[in-house]
């Protein structure tokens, strides 16, 4: 394999791109096996690899994510990874995410490889044992074979090594976290793919981009800080959204408002999940208030950013947010605190924020 000037990876995906259940992350999860495995290859290239894995989070809010998790270091390499955490979404919105995060990637540089890669959970096992692709890697297949993306599967490998009579429980921490031995069947599975792979002189070669699979993908997705929106009743908190976003706006008094202008088919929140968390009420356009929640169980053990996708459908044109803190709360919540690292905007943000205390 020729050796390269430089070589910057990503990796892109949830807690398993993360290293989650590996006895150190940074050593022995497939993301940290397959550097080394790059750096042993390629010894006299300065290679550089980023951790883009955010625990419990899927590709639509990865759509979002792309410019300032991925983009912004200049990846010549990208691993994408969210079949596990994309199960339980809908094939057509994972389809439109995944398309509108290769669409971003593709128009920043047409050069930068990609690389989809499947890992499994227990969900995916009786698709498998059928025959089948679980759902969510059929919309990750979809997106793959209408851009010509290599595709490994690492979760089906797993799969055939508990076949082949592995104990699950000697590979898995849990439903879909590996053990170090999981994490290795995994970083396999990409080194297998890359040892032919990087024979190839056309796999960092300039891709076209064809016309889009799906009618909206999300390729105007971005994160709009909330730390730069001027809204009294909001305090700026130079604190991250659990190291995940480098800080935040809050308010914790019921019925604090926010609404803001945006134009686009899609809007949402990328927040904290503590112990304190609230819920908030929010409407788009006037229209009648919904509610969500950015507490839950696992907030009871250990903060996380999360997400809320309050909408993805919406006309191509103006739309006007308002959200308002709940005086109600979950009944195990510890408050009625919101954190806001950034918006989620599929399109154009309108900074004329309007706040208040009711």
């Amino acid at each position: 394999m020729e050796e390269r000037e430089a070589l910057r990876v990503v990796f892109f995906g949830g807690s398993i791109t993360d290293g989650y259940g590996a006895t150190d992350k940074d050593r022995d999860s497939w993301r940290a096996l397959v550097t080394q495995w790059l750096k042993k290859t390629w010894p006299a290239t300065p290679i550089s690899a980023f951790n883009a894995g955010v625990g419990g989070t899927g590709s639509d809010l990865g759509a979002f994510r792309c410019q300032n998790d991925v983009l912004a270091h200049n990846p010549d390499l990208i691993f994408i990874e969210f079949c596990v955490n994309d199960f339980d979404t809908a094939p057509l919105r994972i389809r439109r995410s995944l398309e509108g995060i290769v669409r971003q990637i593709r128009r920043h540089n047409p050069q930068t490889a990609i690389v989809l890669f499947a890992t499994t959970g227990d969900s995916h096992l009786p698709f498998y044992e059928r025959g089948e692709l679980p759902p969510s890697v059929a919309a990750h297949d979809a997106i793959a074979r209408h851009y010509d993306l290599p595709f490994v599967h690492g979760g089906r490998d797993l799969w055939q090594q508990v076949v082949g009579g592995v104990p699950w429980e000697e590979l898995m921490l849990d439903g879909c976290h590996p053990l170090d031995a999981g994490y290795q069947i995994y970083a396999d599975s990409v080194q297998i793919f890359l040892e032919a792979a990087l024979q190839d002189p056309q796999f960092f070669a300039p891709r076209p981009l064809p016309p889009a699979l799906e009618e909206a993908p999300i390729e105007n997705g971005r994160l709009v800080a909330a730390w730069e929106i001027e809204a009294p009743g909001w305090t700026r908190e130079n604190e991250s959204l659990a190291g995940h976003f480098p800080h935040r706006i809050a308010a914790s008094e019921p019925l604090t408002r926010l609404e803001f202008d945006f134009e686009g088919r899609g809007v949402g929140l990328y927040w904290l999940k503590a112990s304190d968390s609230g819920q908030i009420k929010y409407s788009i356009d006037g229209g009648s208030p919904q509610t969500v929640s950015s507490w839950d169980e696992y907030a009871l053990h250990f903060e996380r950013a999360h997400y809320a996708l309050l909408a993805d459908d919406l006309a191509p044109e103006k739309h006007r947010l308002t959200l308002q803190i709940s005086p109600e709360k979950d009944a195990q919540s510890l408050g009625t605190a919101i954190r806001i690292g950034a918006f989620l905007v599929d399109g154009i943000f309108h900074p004329d924020v309007r706040t208040s205390q009711a």
